[in-house]
């Protein structure tokens, strides 16, 4: 009961202290047991709060934009109407009337600070799960026509098992060459330890890609693909770099085989699919041209997914879940001398203003640049 007590303190309280205290619980106990407490820790919370909180306003985020009239009636003027920009995605609407509020679905521009220029980058909120208010996917929508995507290798994970790979001195930053065009970074995938799931990048091959796993790819024709090994993998050779997750949550337009399904652990790995935790994940949308990341706060595998694909995501991967790991971070001029500091795309999930600039990541992360910059 102690590890228990001290497990959610550490999730929830002190980011690092969470996952130390799996990570050392492992190597005694081994990974199902700990896998057991957690489903046992995010059990008794999620109990916890439909049981105080299910007559919870829903949460927000983010206030929308809003236009007001009153001074059109008095003016001689005719009212400006702002133009449409190149890239916007179509607005999706609520996904659950009783959780929902009315700018979810409404897709909002996001202002780069410092940066005049058509907007790349785009948020909406969506409620998931008609049982839990507080149960949030926060999403951006990317135009890949005007940005760049690109993979870096943490520290420590995922560790490689390739030979030539384990010499390598591993940044975990983002490259001082892209400093000037970069505008967010995300978090990546699961731990070596948690599916071996693949990873290469620049021809070299961290960890072998599974067959089973959901791909990210950048093409060499700088394209992006996601989906299943299965399916895309001979599409692969000469790819600038390729990152694995746990099997496609959402392909082609379909929801994967199991995602509803409880107790299934695909999802999750360390947890269930159907636990309630912080989640995220990546997706694409059927032509090719927008990139969907969603930062998800007490969601399921399920809601995950369903919450990504009616934002208009055609294939979706989960990437990183639990505690201080998922995050979506923008970037803006700052401080002494110009610094880059990050900040967050909403509030709740732990970061600090060095992530990823400055401060080295001990996981691998994906960071997004603007082109022509």
């Amino acid at each position: 009961m102690a590890f228990i007590v001290g497990l959610w303190v550490g999730i929830h309280r002190v980011s690092w202290l969470g996952p130390a205290l799996a990570d050392a619980a492992r190597t005694v106990v081994g990974p199902s047991a700990v896998a057991k407490v957690e489903d046992v820790v995010f059990g008794i919370e999620d109990g916890w709060n439909r049981f105080w909180r299910s007559e919870q306003t829903p949460v927000v985020y983010w206030a929308a934009p809003s236009f007001s009239t009153a001074d059109v009636s008095s003016s001689s003027l005719p009212p400006v109407v702002p133009s449409e920009p190149r890239f916007r995605p179509c607005d999706v609407g609520p996904m659950d009337t009783k959780t929902s509020l009315a700018n979810d679905g409404v897709w909002i521009a996001i202002e780069l600070s410092g940066r005049e220029h058509e907007p790349c980058l785009f948020k909406t909120l969506l409620h998931p799960d008609g049982h839990r208010p507080w149960s949030t996917v926060a999403l951006v929508a990317v135009d890949l026509a005007s940005t760049g995507l690109h993979l870096v290798a943490g520290v420590q994970e995922p560790k490689a098992t390739n030979p030539k790979a384990k010499t390598v001195v591993r940044s975990g930053l983002v490259p001082k060459a892209d400093h000037g065009r970069l505008i967010a970074a995300f978090n990546g995938g699961f731990k070596a330890e948690h599916g071996a799931l693949g990873m290469q990048i620049d021809a070299l091959t961290f960890l072998p890609a599974q067959p089973w796993g959901c791909t990210i790819s950048r093409t060499s024709e700088d394209g992006l693909l996601i989906g299943s090994q299965n399916k895309i993998g001979d599409r692969l050779l000469g790819a600038r770099w390729w990152r694995q997750t746990p099997p496609c949550l959402v392909e082609e337009g379909i929801l994967a085989k199991g995602v509803l399904a409880e107790g299934n652990i695909n999802w999750g790995k360390a947890v269930h699919g159907d636990t309630i935790i912080r989640r995220s994940a990546i997706g694409i949308d059927e032509r090719g041209t927008t990139l969907f990341v969603g930062i998800g706060e007490a969601t399921s595998a399920g809601s995950m997914a369903r919450a990504m694909r009616h934002a208009g995501a055609h294939t979706v991967a989960q990437l990183d879940v639990n505690g201080p790991f998922p995050k979506f971070l923008l970037f803006e001029r700052g401080g002494g001398q110009g610094r880059l500091i990050a900040r967050p795309l909403c509030g709740g999930f732990p970061y600090s203003e060095q992530d990823y600039v400055e401060k080295p990541s001990a996981r691998d992360f994906f960071y997004l640049t603007k082109r022509g910059l």
